[in-house]
């Protein structure tokens, strides 16, 4: 996992008991100041896109309609005056999971938004 994280930095893994699955990552901290900035920028510029994307728009993307993309898909994912909401928090799991295990979202949950106030309504059928 530490080689492959690009920018975070890995504090603390455990896979063995008693701390079985903890982790603990940090974004840095330079000349008495946080990388808050940077870490904007490396969520935004790697991981925004494919996060809030379908991915048959994802692999649309190019030097021409990247900025347009990447204002859609802010909207999508900040659009709501509730900041309590856990898109934020789903951004940054999604790119540690991309960066740390090499995964690829399944869906994007996010365009199944029905507005910008509201969850992602999820129908499961068990047989």
């Amino acid at each position: 996992m530490k080689d492959k994280l690009k920018f975070l930095k890995l504090i603390v893994h455990s896979e063995t008991p008693p701390e079985c699955g903890i982790t603990g990552l940090c974004c840095g901290y330079e000349l008495k100041e946080w990388r808050y900035n940077q870490f904007a920028n490396w969520l935004f510029d790697e991981h925004l896109l494919d996060f809030a994307l379908k991915y048959s728009e994802f692999k649309m993307v190019d030097g021409k309609t990247a900025p347009k993309k990447l204002r859609e898909a802010a909207k999508i994912i900040f659009q709501t005056d509730n900041i309590k909401r856990g898109e934020f928090g789903e951004l940054l799991l999604h790119g540690i999971l991309k960066e740390a295990y090499e995964t690829i979202a399944a869906i994007s949950k996010i365009y199944f938004k029905d507005g910008p106030n509201e969850t992602v309504k999820v129908l499961m059928r068990f047989m």
